[in-house]
């Protein structure tokens, strides 16, 4: 997802048991970046290359005023996907019934809903503000 809050990359299905850097490492070739690329992520991707994480807490120690700023600062990108994961979940097929039938088909209609949230997402004004002086 990118800062203006447009879906760029899906991964496939993965086991719901995987670990989130786990599942990120593994298809790192799905999602090329170059060298000086960063991603910011929680907790679990602090192990991960190229990531911003935020400072966790401590038994026994507060975080000081700068990593107190520093989780807000990196909890505003993150909440941004969430808000596009509920764009993608209002889709009437993730409502009710859970669904009975073949992965092989539950894959595609969850890749369509995906890409339908993609582009209904570009169809409109850029859901926040991009950074920078360039084109967003």
């Amino acid at each position: 997802m990118t800062f203006t809050g447009q879906i760029v990359y899906a991964s496939s299905f993965q086991r719901s048991t995987a670990y989130d850097s786990h599942i990120f490492e593994d298809t790192h070739h799905e999602h090329p970046q170059f060298d000086w690329e960063m991603n910011i992520g929680d907790g679990h991707f602090a192990t991960c290359p190229n990531f911003f994480t935020p400072v966790q807490k401590q038994p026994g120690r507060l975080l000081t005023a700068q990593e107190t700023t520093w989780n807000e600062w990196i909890q505003l990108p993150r909440s941004r996907i969430e808000h596009i994961n509920s764009v993608v979940k209002k889709h009437r097929m993730f409502k009710g019934e859970p669904f009975r039938g073949w992965v092989r088909n539950f894959r595609v209609f969850v890749n369509i809903s995906v890409y339908g949230s993609a582009a209904e997402l570009r169809a409109r004004e850029n859901r926040y503000a991009g950074f920078g002086p360039w084109a967003h």
